[in-house]
């Protein structure tokens, strides 16, 4: 990871993520791989950051084109040039994340047949996966069997 890590990782051990810059430049934030892989589009950055950072702001609630401006009020109002008072000041800004990182750990769901994530709208079972419709998403994907044919004696 390159850059400075603003908001906690909030997605369970077993979703591998990436460090996107919110910034382009120094802030990085903690989103599933695929997601961020998913936003890339080709040479145009301006539209990769604009893209990842409506997803962070879904699972974040945190707009963080807001947040940038308010550390720059801060770093202009403050006058802060040591890094660790930054630093300080973004940790006061994200402790409401930090309290939500239990309840996304525990509410996101992915599918194991798609590797879809959503957070379903009732307590219960999800039927089916949002994204492929699969009723097995719950369950690991069977790999094919080889095609045996018969040979006739």
């Amino acid at each position: 990871m390159n850059g400075i890590q603003i908001l906690p990782n909030i997605f369970p051990e077993d979703i591998p993520v990436d460090y996107h810059h919110v910034d382009g430049y120094c802030f990085v934030v903690p989103i599933p791989k695929k997601i961020h892989n998913k936003t890339k589009s080709g040479s145009d950055n301006t539209k990769h950051i604009e893209k990842t950072n409506e997803w962070i702001e879904f699972y974040y609630s945190i707009n963080p084109n807001d947040f940038l401006k308010e550390m720059d009020e801060i770093q202009t109002k403050e006058r802060i040039i040591d890094i660790k008072t930054l630093l300080q000041s973004i940790q006061r800004k994200t402790q409401k994340v930090i309290h939500t990182e239990k309840w996304w750990k525990e509410n996101l769901i992915e599918c194991k047949q798609c590797n879809n994530l959503w957070i379903p709208r009732k307590q219960k079972r999800s039927v089916v996966c949002p994204s492929c419709q699969s009723p097995y998403w719950d369950q690991e994907r069977r790999e094919k069997k080889p095609d045996v044919k018969k040979e006739s004696a």
